[in-house]
């Protein structure tokens, strides 16, 4: 080490005496072979470059034969400059070119290529980017504006440190400074100009990169002297890459590009200015290319990667193209022709997760644009893709994607209960067979994530349940295929819950809702049974089947006592709901002999009927009187409460109805003091 930094120093001062002779070449020789040989010694590998860079000086100053430097020392020059792992040794190299330029141009010869030069542009710009993030967030006006024209011309000059200058704060600065508007009406005038000549550079890199057509028309003629077919790179690249070996390498290539993209679609200032409606369409045929190549390249996806990088930017580019309600606006008839397939290609065809994950944010991103008031789609647009969403998206994800793994499966929830409300079931009915796949996998979801009932997933589920319990035939089809034990074991299952988090509530909230039409279903069916009873008119199988019900229903007789222990809850919502349930479980079911009441239920029940409204009190005095005139345990315990805490609130209570007349309360009260007594 120190033989070679003391062979450097010498020829640093070696005078014009000093021979130039073929044994340099050796001396070269000797010296790369160590450098490449010594890949893992830092220090060694500086010295041996320095002694390297003295040689070649020297020769370039004496002679102008430039034979006597070995070719493949100029290409470990080069790959010392690409090392973007060694500062020292970068500049090393970078010192080496720059001393060889000066002494003479020949010997250089081999270094000025534009690999060098982006070379020497990467390793500069580490020193650019801190700087420009400075001018970027400068407070002066004119400051800021000196900057965006420097922008200008490093983009001018070379349009490649674009994908430098966006890991500065570039396009977070355009984005300020464009809404701002500053006092000074001249400063005014040469920020925004400053600005909108960098954004026209901008769109014209950016529209480069996706391979947009442009065409500028003047009184609806193309005006063919100005228009120009730019190259399609991206999208020819990807189309070659489906057909080539090379992707690995591709991917590096194309990774910045990407990222540009993500970042000024991600952008609202940057994106009215750039975006087109070709280059919209370019990006969703780009993606389906990505997605090709990725299947072909199994291997490059199963971990993190460039490929894997690329997809993440498109997915977040897609994403934020639905997000923005402006793009939406201007490019609404490519929802239809280009984006549905788009997604409907990637949910189909492919198991890859990054896929699936992307076209269900992008289904759900535009459904809640389709659920807003002020939706900026034309109506006949909402109307088309809603049938779409129904008719073609539902059951592929009801099929292919409920019962996979998280955060797919949630995705799938939300989507499924979201097209479910906004569509009209009268006019474009869910086929009986898709009904009952639906409801089936929900089921089977949930007993593959028993060990996650109090989770956010868990309440996706319920919620998504609730809503599909809206249609009475959804009902039914969930009935027959087990949804009373399924409720009956969640809504224990949080009951039994010790967490205090609000979305243990949340899901006992869903599920005390999907009771509530559950048991409001099955007595509606009661009710027309027992009409055909008494008239003999209407569907003779009615009363069997209502029949059936009750008896299927029976088990859920277990939860009059948690209902009664939720009325007092301190969400009013709960407690509500609770009663109603309460109030339907002891029409259907309540005299089976089952439901017995409990000291501390009489104490809450008592409780409540002194703090309640009129309405909520009668529905109280019916549900107590069906429970105890059924079971002669709960009417025992009910005359035997401490101090006669019941007949006490109901003599109380009748005073207080009797003071209003309202004759309906007290003929309630007295019933149930009757059975008392």
């Amino acid at each position: 080490m120190k033989a070679t930094r003391l062979l450097g120093i010498l020829f640093n001062k070696a005078t014009d005496t000093f021979p130039v002779s073929p044994s340099l070449t050796d001396i070269l020789v000797s010296l790369t072979e160590a450098l490449r040989a010594n890949s893992k010694e830092t220090k060694f590998k500086l010295y041996l470059l320095q002694a390297i860079g003295e040689i070649m000086i020297f020769i370039a100053g004496r002679t102008p034969d430039n034979s006597l430097v070995p070719g493949f020392t100029y290409q470990l020059i080069v790959r010392c400059l690409k090392d973007g792992d060694d500062t020292a040794l970068n500049h090393a190299a970078c010192k080496i070119i720059e001393n060889l330029l000066l002494v003479a141009d020949k010997q250089a010869d081999k270094l000025a290529t534009s690999d060098v030069a982006v070379a020497l542009w990467n390793i500069a710009s580490t020193d650019i980017l801190p700087k420009m993030n400075v001018l970027y967030e400068n407070t002066n006006i004119l400051t800021r504006a000196k900057a965006y024209t420097l922008t200008y011309v490093l983009l001018s000059t070379y349009s490649e440190s674009l994908f430098t200058l966006s890991d500065t704060k570039l396009f977070q600065a355009i984005e300020r400074d464009v809404r701002r508007t500053s006092a000074d009406p001249d400063e005014n005038d040469l920020l925004h100009e400053s600005l909108n000549r960098l954004t026209a550079l901008l769109s014209s890199h950016v529209n480069r990169i996706l391979g947009t057509y442009i065409y500028i028309c003047k009184t609806k003629r193309i005006n063919r002297r100005f228009s120009k077919n730019i190259p399609d790179e991206l999208l020819t690249s990807t189309e070659q890459t489906r057909k080539t070996s090379s992707a690995k390498d591709a991917f590096k290539k194309w990774l910045p590009s990407f990222r540009l993209i993500s970042i000024i679609i991600g952008n609202h200032c940057i994106r009215s200015r750039v975006v087109t409606l070709m280059s919209i369409k370019k990006l969703f045929k780009l993606f389906s290319n990505i997605k090709l190549i990725a299947e072909l390249n199994t291997e490059l996806i199963k971990g993190p990667s460039s490929l894997t990088e690329i997809i993440s930017y498109v997915s977040q580019t897609l994403d934020a193209f639905v997000r923005a309600r402006d793009l939406l606006s201007l490019f609404s008839e490519i929802l239809l022709t280009d984006l549905l397939p788009l997604c409907s290609q990637l949910l189909v065809s492919s198991n890859v997760d990054e896929f699936s994950l992307c076209a269900l944010c992008i289904l759900n991103e535009l459904l809640t644009e389709l659920k807003l008031t002020d939706c900026v789609l034309p109506s006949h647009v909402q109307r088309d893709i809603k049938q779409e969403l129904h008719q073609t998206f539902l059951s592929i994800i009801c099929d292919r994607h409920i019962l996979r793994e998280e955060p797919i499966a949630l995705l799938s929830l939300r989507f499924i209960q979201t097209i479910w409300t906004l569509i009209d079931h009268t006019s474009t009915p869910f086929s009986i067979q898709s009904q009952s796949n639906l409801i089936s996998n929900l089921f089977t979801l949930i007993m593959q994530n028993k060990d996650k009932s109090t989770g956010t997933f868990m309440q996706g589920i319920a919620s998504c349940l609730t809503t599909l319990s809206e249609q009475r035939e959804i009902i039914q089809t969930m009935i027959e295929q087990g949804l009373v034990s399924i409720q009956l074991q969640l809504i224990q299952d949080q009951l039994a819950s010790s967490s205090t988090d609000r979305s243990v509530m949340n899901i006992l909230l869903e599920l005390l809702s999907l009771l509530d039409r559950d048991l409001t279903y099955v007595l509606d069916v009661v009710k027309r049974a027992l009409q055909v009873k008494k008239t003999g008119a209407g569907d003779s199988d009615l009363p069997s089947i209502a029949e059936k019900l009750l008896q299927v229903h029976k088990p859920l007789v277990t939860l009059v006592g948690p209902m009664i222990n939720l009325l007092p809850n301190e969400d009013p919502s709960i407690a509500k709901i609770a009663l109603h349930n309460l109030s339907l479980l002891t029409q259907l079911i309540g005299s089976e002999g089952k439901a017995i009441l409990s000291k501390n239920h009489i104490h809450i029940l008592s409780s409540i009927l002194r703090t309640s409204d009129t309405t909520k009190q009668k529905l109280l005095l019916r549900a107590i009187k069906r429970l105890i005139s059924g079971d002669k345990r709960s009417l025992d315990v009910a005359r035997s409460n401490t101090n006669n805490e019941l007949t006490q609130a109901l003599q109380q209570l009748k005073k207080s109805a009797a003071s209003e007349a309202d004759a309906g309360l007290i003929s309630h009260i007295d019933d149930l003091l009757h059975l008392l007594m």
